[in-house]
């Protein structure tokens, strides 16, 4: 990689932990932000097909705001989490493992 001249020193490779890091936090950090989206589907897909509660997207979500208030949009965060954060950071490592030795090899 080449390097360009700046006043910082540069780091040519990142740890492991620290791509492993920065891909658990990449997931987090996306699934935090469409976590309600899930919440909404799943109450969608969960409905009954012969009588169906909900409608549509808006409709499921304004029942379930009126019903259990802001906070069942982000019911599941924590379990989500736990699970997002390793496998998000296990596939960016590995990602990274795949194009270093596909730039070593093929280069």
């Amino acid at each position: 990689m080449k390097s360009y001249k700046t006043d910082m020193p540069r780091k040519e490779d990142n740890t492991a932990l620290e791509m492993f890091t920065a891909g658990g936090l990449a997931g987090l950090f996306s699934w935090q932000a469409i976590i309600y989206l899930d919440v909404i589907k799943s109450r969608i897909q969960a409905d009954d097909a012969s009588k169906p509660k909900y409608r549509g997207m808006l409709e499921c979500a304004r029942k379930l705001y009126g019903e259990h208030g802001i906070r069942v949009f982000g019911r599941g965060f924590i379990l989500m989490s736990l699970r997002a954060f390793p496998l998000n950071g296990a596939t960016f490592l590995g990602y990274e493992y795949c194009m270093k030795f596909c730039n070593n090899r093929y280069s």
